[in-house]
């Protein structure tokens, strides 16, 4: 498009405090949402060739506003024009988790949202993401584009390089890595277990418990191996695996002379994500 002809592709939501792209406010298309540039009220919608925007709700944007459109003599409204269908670019998500709304009773005036508006412009734009999508987007990215980008997990904002913490990293021990607030990576081998649809991860970094050393072991049932896994894991079967593992600890279990991981049975923003290497 056009930068004589630019379209609002991101805009101010009220109830979450943040900018947001269209494709992700659509999904919640009834709050409040505001041009990032003179303030009129817009709303997201998405075109019937599936191009996401921002259309200004009732008026049009303000004279000297780059998103202004001139009305037309069929609608006599400013109407986006938005061509053809476009390829919707990936959305690297800056939050993991659902999105926190807060609704408002009554509208700020003029100046509080002005106020509220520069202050949402110094954050990253509000994506949220699955542990599946928050992985996809950091093995897509070069360090330094790690470095620059940002994500929010439990509320704490990292850049993507420092949210993600190497378990090989042999200058920490196991209570070191912050399970919780972070995704630990690293290599693993995955066995077929002798009960059908079960599976075995061991993880290469061992770590010393009762002056001995113990990999962490993942048991995979068949749920997760049919519904929780891009890849088939009868495809990487004994083959050398990068796990992700977030908001689960691993626990030694004097048992079985093992340190076990309990997956979470919601595994969109928690638990595992295996990739072949």
């Amino acid at each position: 498009m056009s930068d004589k002809n630019p379209i609002l592709t991101v805009a101010y939501c009220l109830e979450t405090n943040r900018f947001e792209p269209a494709q992700t406010a659509h999904l919640h298309q009834r709050d409040t949402f505001y041009c990032t540039k003179c303030y009129i009220l817009v709303t997201p919608v998405c075109s019937c060739k599936k191009n996401y925007f921002f259309r200004a709700l009732g008026t049009l944007h303000e004279e000297n506003c780059r998103y202004r459109k001139e009305p037309t003599e069929s609608t006599g409204q400013g109407t986006a024009k938005t061509g053809a269908a476009v390829q919707q670019p990936f959305l690297i998500p800056s939050l993991l988790g659902k999105i926190t709304r807060v609704p408002r009773i009554g509208r700020p005036d003029p100046a509080e949202l002005a106020t509220l508006i520069a202050a949402a412009s110094k954050l990253p734009i509000l994506v949220p993401g699955t542990l599946e999508n928050v992985v996809d987007a950091w093995c897509s990215m070069s360090t330094k584009e790690q470095k620059k980008e940002f994500l929010t997990i439990n509320g704490i904002n990292r850049s993507y390089f420092e949210s993600f913490d190497f378990i090989g990293n042999k200058e920490k021990d196991i209570n070191d890595f912050d399970w919780d607030n972070k995704i630990i990576y690293g290599g693993a081998k995955i066995s077929k277990g002798s009960a059908q649809g079960y599976y075995f991860v061991d993880c290469y970094r061992k770590f010393p418990i009762q002056e001995n050393y113990f990999p962490v072991k993942i048991i995979l049932n068949p749920e997760f191996t049919s519904n929780n896994q891009k890849t088939y894991i009868s495809e990487i079967e004994s083959k050398d695996v990068t796990v992700f593992l977030h908001g689960c600890r691993p626990v030694f279990d004097p048992k079985r002379q093992r340190l076990i991981i309990n997956l979470p049975k919601d595994l969109r923003y928690g638990g595992l994500c295996i990739r072949a290497k």
